[in-house]
């Protein structure tokens, strides 16, 4: 997320140059490689380069530019797993069906067909349904405002005047609204990307509202209204994000294991947010579950 507004910083800091161009396309290969999600963005930020040249040329050096650095710097990935003899389909095993060696075409595939027959997203039983109804039920107010928003920002699409400033950001959402409601496997942070796009959608909104109130200090009295109602609102009980510790105990389970493990040789199975540690702190046979799980590799070799 952090990569792919700073792409868009880069496009938006100086949009005349083509350099802005190249480094948002490197930067936004490096938020591919980070999480391949960031995909889905790639036709808005074609979008938004459109928007921001004029001349048709240039239009078009710009996106091809912006294209290559992104396409460069993402093929490292696919580079990285040619050398490494990880790229094209292996041979699963014909009985159990799983696979004899892990490549990169292979995993893609896997993961494309996560999350079984796709269901309507208001379906209690789909991926979608309760990973949604847990963001709401953590953050009604959040939620219900950007929500809001975002409607309000659709009806003043219809007038030209507002698409080259919302355009982006509600084409941005909706591609990533797409990804979310393909009929895949749906996470709690694949929520997360939309956060940004749908506040400065907000900001924007709320901006315009206030500017029909004439007066400067009636529009100041009605920020600090609508500010006070969201800091009210947020010190609900039922709003634990901002309060609740939620590392402690895995840190806690770290210490034990170094206190009571103390051969660094053990096999050891690990969460993936105590891979790093127990690595760092000198245990040389930590693997994380789901590489033992599907990599024939690890687990013939170790267990």
């Amino acid at each position: 997320v952090f990569m792919v507004l700073v792409s868009v910083y880069l496009i938006l800091r100086n949009p005349k140059r083509l350099p802005s161009y190249a480094t948002s396309g490197a930067v936004f290969g490096i938020a591919v490689l980070s999480k391949i999600n960031a995909i889905f963005v790639l036709p808005a930020m074609w979008l938004l380069i459109w928007q921001k040249q004029t001349h048709k040329l240039i239009r078009r050096h710009s996106i091809t530019l912006w294209t290559f650095m992104a396409g460069s710097v993402t093929s490292l990935w696919l580079l990285f797993a040619g050398l490494k003899g990880e790229l094209l389909p292996y041979n699963s095993n014909p009985e159990s069906g799983a696979f004899e060696k892990i490549t990169l075409i292979d995993t893609l595939k896997f993961q494309s067909a996560r999350g079984g027959d796709p269901k309507w997203p208001w379906d209690p039983t789909s991926n979608i349904y309760p990973n949604a109804a847990d963001w709401f039920i953590r953050d009604k107010l959040l939620i219900s405002i950007l929500g809001a928003c975002f409607v309000i920002a659709t009806i003043m699409l219809l007038r030209k005047k507002f698409r080259d400033q919302l355009l982006f950001l509600w084409l941005t959402i909706i591609l990533l609204v797409i990804f979310i409601v393909r009929g895949g496997v749906v996470l709690g942070f694949y929520f997360l990307p939309l956060l940004p796009f749908a506040a400065l959608i907000a900001g924007f909104v709320i901006t315009w509202l206030l500017g029909f109130i004439k007066y400067k200090r009636i529009r100041q009295f009605a920020i600090v209204i609508i500010a006070s109602l969201v800091i009210f609102f947020s010190a609900n009980p039922i709003v634990q994000q901002w309060s609740k510790d939620e590392t402690s105990n895995q840190m806690l389970a770290i210490e034990w294991i170094e206190k009571n493990i103390k051969d660094k040789d053990t096999l050891i199975i690990s969460d993936n947010y105590a891979l790093p540690y127990l690595i760092d702190k000198g245990y040389k046979n930590v693997d994380y579950q789901f590489k033992v799980e599907y990599d024939p590799d690890i687990n013939e070799r170790k267990y």
